[in-house]
This record gives structure tokens, C-alpha cells and sequence, in this order.
């Protein structure tokens, strides 16, 4: 009862979510329960350290969706960088991770796999006793890689799959194999059952979009015979103009709420966790973020939020709390370099100091936070 209580009051989601195994280190206990007294005052200086970090582990990718942030880069931006993470680099980032719950390995605008040093690098973390997770297309996936994500003792896997029908999810993933896909799915199930790794949880990925919000039923019918533990759902970020018309805010609020409930009530019925977009807006609310986690970047920049890693042009924002289309330069959530300056005092520094202030007074020093809706859990 009192593991829910923290988990409803303080909304713990995912890297937050308290685990028995990972909780019993001490500094990480205490790091803990500072974050547990402390997170509603929404400190400037935080006396806490991050309690999970995001991780992203190569800019390489083998397939080409047509919606992904990676079109940006090489549209909009100075190109798509092609670089994987050292083992060298990530392990400056040593004197925090004591204090860490968790650590995703995320795919970020690449596939983790193809960092030939990723289960070096997963290994160090895991030498924190880290509660650890990757983010994977799931195109390298073998039965050996499938074998060895046990072995390691990974605790969470998700798997990016967008639909559950084979023509779409072609066409979305481009260059995947869908029955490929499935069958990992599928494989991960088995191997939970068959070594009862009760510490081990597997997920799916779905998109909202104005053309397949409708899909959500049957895609969790789907989640629950390939044997899935919870569905990861959030809205699709418009990179490019070109792709405003598929945003999931175009869908009639009423409808929206329609289906959520719909989709909240059928995985309840499934047991299967879900992971839901909100709908209203609460003004008053500040960024978790902020107040909870960094993203570590494949380059040793260090952001605030994991959507906004450069300057871009942005499409949809929050004015008068209402969710608006508008073209708009919005900057980026650098807020040090790791490689560079140790992640402790990243942490609690300038930068991010004067975005947390921003926020709770309402007067942001650093676009896009003033008009974001990631914030309100709107993604």
C-alpha cells in the first residue's frame, strides 16, 4: 500500500517506478528518499541527484521511418550524425551512478545494437546494481541476444512496434521485418516464463496518430497474445511540417477521451500495463524533468529534456492553455556536457537552474519550455 501511495502521489512512471532489489543500496535509498520529500517544493538547487538517466546509445539506424526525428536532421538541421557512445566516455559518468534507480538504454535517433560496446557499456552500469532497460527495434534481435538480455539481468525491454497489422507496420518501419519482429516478441515471453524472471519486464510501443488512434483496442489484444507485460503509448511528434496533418491533437477531444478510457479499461481487463497521454492541462504544473532526470546524449551533451536536444522549428504548443498549431524556432535543453564537467554539477547548474526557475514562476528563460506540452504529460 505504500509503495502505490508513492507511486500514485508523486505519478512514478517507468524509470521511477520503485523496485525492492534496486532500493536496498544505500546511497541510492537515501538519494531516494530525499527525492521523495523534496520533489513537490520544486527546489532551484535540488538536494537530491537525478534519480534515473537516459542514455542514448548510438545515432546509427538501419531503418528509414518516414516520421522519425532522424528525417529532421537530415532535412532541417546540419546533417544526421553517425556515431556510437564509448565505453571510455560513459564511464565518467561514474560518480553519480551510485545514487541512480534506473538507467534506459535509449534508442534516441538510433538502434542500440548497433554499438558493438553495448553490453560492455550495459555492464558497467549494471555493476552499480542499476535498474537497467533498452529501447530496441528489435531488428538484431536474435535468440542469443534474447538468451543474453536474461543473462545480464536486464530488467526492462520495449520494443518499438507501431501497429499491429503487417502492411502498416511496413510501411511505417521501413526495411523492418514484421514477422521477424513478432517472433522477438514472442521469444522474450517465453524466456520470462521459462526462468521466471519475475524482475523482468517487456513492453511495446505504440504511436497515437490522427490515422491509427482507433488501432489501440486491437493492438492490445495483440500485446496480450504475443504475451506483453505493459504498451507504452504516447502522440507522434511532428518533426516536419510535412507531417502536422497526422498529429494525435487534430482528433476531437471528446473522441480522444473516448478512446483512452476505452484503452484504460480494455488493458485493465487484459492486465496489462498502460501507459497513457493525458488530455487537460493543470497551469500550475511544472516539468518532471526538471526535477527528476537528465538525458546523456551520444555526443556527451547533457539535456534537461530528451525532445529537445538542438534548435528546430516546432509545430504544436500550449497558448491560454490550449493546444495550438504554430511554426515557431524553439532552442534547445543543453544544459552542460558530461565529457566535459562532472554530471553532479551539471545537475544543480546555471543552466538548469534557471529552467526550473522559468517554470515556477512562469517566465522561461530558455525556449521551448514556456510553450511545451510534454510537460503536462499531453505526449
Amino acid at each position: 500500500m505504500i509503495l502505490k501511495y508513492i507511486i500514485d502521489f508523486f505519478n512514478l512512471e517507468g524509470g521511477t517506478r520503485p523496485h525492492i532489489v534496486n532500493i536496498i543500496r544505500p546511497k541510492m535509498l537515501f538519494n531516494y528518499i530525499l527525492f521523495f520529500v523534496f520533489r513537490k517544493f520544486n527546489f532551484l538547487k535540488i538536494p537530491y541527484k537525478p534519480i534515473n538517466l537516459m542514455v542514448e546509445i548510438s545515432t546509427r539506424c538501419n531503418l528509414l521511418c518516414p516520421t522519425c526525428e532522424r528525417e529532421l536532421f537530415k532535412m532541417e538541421l546540419n546533417g544526421l550524425p553517425h556515431d556510437n557512445v564509448k565505453l571510455e566516455n560513459i564511464k565518467q559518468l561514474a560518480p553519480i551512478l551510485p545514487y541512480i534507480y534506473s538507467v534506459y538504454l535509449v534508442s534516441g535517433i538510433g538502434e542500440p545494437f548497433l554499438n558493438p560496446e553495448f553490453w560492455d557499456i550495459h555492464k558497467f552500469f549494471k555493476s552499480f546494481r542499476i535498474k537497467t532497460g533498452y529501447f530496441t527495434n528489435a531488428t538484431f534481435l536474435t535468440k542469443d541476444l534474447i538468451e543474453k538480455t536474461f543473462k545480464e539481468q536486464v530488467n526492462t525491454v520495449t520494443v518499438s512496434i507501431d501497429t499491429f497489422e503487417k502492411d502498416k507496420y511496413c510501411g511505417i518501419k521501413k526495411g523492418a521485418d514484421y514477422a521477424k519482429t513478432t517472433e522477438v516478441i514472442s521469444s522474450f515471453s517465453y524466456y520470462k516464463r521459462k526462468l521466471n524472471a519475475k524482475y523482468f519486464s517487456l513492453g511495446l510501443n505504440f504511436i497515437f496518430r490522427k490515422d491509427n488512434y482507433k488501432d489501440i483496442l486491437e493492438y492490445l489484444d495483440f500485446a496480450h497474445k504475443l504475451g506483453v507485460d505493459y504498451v507504452h503509448c504516447t502522440t507522434i511528434i511532428t518533426h516536419l511540417e510535412r507531417d502536422k496533418e497526422l498529429s494525435f491533437f487534430l482528433v476531437p477531444q471528446d473522441e480522444q477521451k473516448k478512446i483512452l478510457l476505452a484503452a484504460k479499461k480494455k488493458a485493465k481487463e487484459l492486465k496489462i500495463g498502460i501507459r497513457l497521454p493525458h488530455l487537460s492541462i493543470n497551469p500550475k504544473q511544472t516539468c518532471g524533468y526538471l526535477w527528476r532526470c537528465l538525458s546523456v546524449f551520444y555526443n556527451g551533451d547533457v539535456g534537461a529534456c530528451p525532445f529537445f536536444r538542438t534548435d528546430r522549428n516546432f509545430y504544436y504548443h500550449i497558448e491560454n492553455s490550449n493546444i495550438i498549431y504554430k511554426k515557431r524556432k524553439v532552442g534547445n535543453t543543453i544544459v552542460g556536457n558530461y565529457l566535459n564537467e562532472e554530471i553532479g554539477k551539471i545537475w544543480n547548474g546555471e543552466k538548469i537552474i534557471s529552467l526550473r526557475k522559468g517554470q515556477i514562476n512562469n517566465k522561461f528563460a530558455l525556449s521551448p519550455c514556456d510553450s511545451c506540452y510534454y510537460k503536462y504529460n499531453l505526449h
